[in-house]
C-alpha cells in the first residue's frame, strides 16, 4: 500500500550578495542527520561540506552554490534552519567583563538576524599615488576552505588575496590575466600600507550580526552583547 506523501512548503529569500530571488525547501529528516552528525564530530570542514550540500538540495533555483559567499552561505542556511526546525534558537552568553561567569541562556529570533554591512568596505583600492591598485570581489565560501592548514599566516593570507584578486590596475591598463606565482611577485613589492589596506577589506566584509539584550540569571546585571558569525548562534 503506497503511504499519503507529505508536502514540503516553499520560501522566499534574496541571496545576500546579488540580491537574487531564491525559492528553497526546509531541510529535511535525511539531511538534518547528515548536518548533526558533522556538528558532532566538531570538524569545521565536515560542517561546512554538511551545509552546502543541504543548500544544493533544499534551493530549488538553478544556482552555483559553490559561488556563495561566506556570508551567503550563512545568511541561507539560518534561513533553512529557521523554517526547518524552529525560529528561535537558545544561544549560552557569558559576560565579557564581569566576575560574574555565569551563562544565560538566551532566545533569539532567527528572523531578526540580518546582513550587516560596513560602510567602510571597498572593492576597488588604490595602492599608491601612482594609481597601482587591485579590486577584489567578496571571497566565495568554498575558495577559502581549500586553502591549506597548517601554512604560515602570510602564505594564507596572500592565496586569499589571489582568490579574491579580479584584477590589479594602474593609470594605463587593467591585468586581469596573471599566475599565482606572478601575483606574489607583485605582492613582494607591497610594503606594510599597502597590506594592512588590502586586510581591511576582508575585516570589513558583511556579517551575520545581532545585539542581544539580556539579564543575567546569576547576578542581575543587564547588559547588550553582539553576535557575529553562523557558529556563535549555535554554541
Amino acid at each position: 500500500m503506497a503511504l499519503p506523501k507529505l508536502v514540503t512548503p516553499e520560501f522566499k529569500t534574496t541571496i545576500p550578495s546579488t540580491g537574487q530571488e531564491i525559492v528553497y525547501r526546509p531541510f529535511l529528516v535525511k539531511e538534518e542527520k547528515l548536518l548533526y552528525m558533522a556538528l558532532e564530530a566538531n570538524d569545521e570542514r565536515d560542517a561546512f561540506d554538511a551545509i552546502r550540500n543541504i543548500l544544493k538540495s533544499c534551493i530549488l533555483n538553478d544556482v552555483d552554490v559553490d559561488q556563495f559567499t561566506t556570508y551567503d552561505l550563512e545568511f541561507l542556511f539560518l534561513k533553512l534552519r529557521s523554517k526547518s526546525v524552529g525560529e528561535t534558537v537558545s544561544v549560552g552568553i557569558r559576560h565579557r567583563d564581569s566576575e560574574c561567569t555565569h551563562v544565560t541562556n538566551v532566545d533569539v529570533d532567527l528572523e531578526s538576524i540580518e546582513i550587516v554591512r560596513d560602510e567602510r568596505h571597498e572593492n576597488t583600492l588604490v595602492l599608491t599615488d601612482s594609481g597601482i591598485g587591485i579590486k577584489l570581489k567578496d571571497p566565495v565560501a568554498v575558495g577559502l576552505t581549500k586553502l591549506k592548514t597548517g601554512e604560515d599566516d602570510v602564505s594564507t593570507i596572500l592565496k586569499a588575496i589571489y582568490e579574491c584578486a579580479e584584477c590589479i590596475f594602474d593609470s594605463e591598463e587593467v591585468y586581469n590575466d596573471f599566475t599565482y606565482e606572478e601575483f606574489l611577485t607583485w605582492a613582494d613589492t607591497m610594503n606594510h600600507t599597502h597590506l594592512e589596506k588590502i586586510l581591511k577589506f576582508f575585516e570589513t566584509l558583511p556579517k551575520l550580526s545581532h545585539t542581544v539584550k539580556y539579564k543575567c540569571e546569576a547576578c542581575g546585571e543587564t547588559e547588550e552583547v553582539k553576535i557575529e558569525g553562523l557558529q556563535n548562534f549555535f554554541t
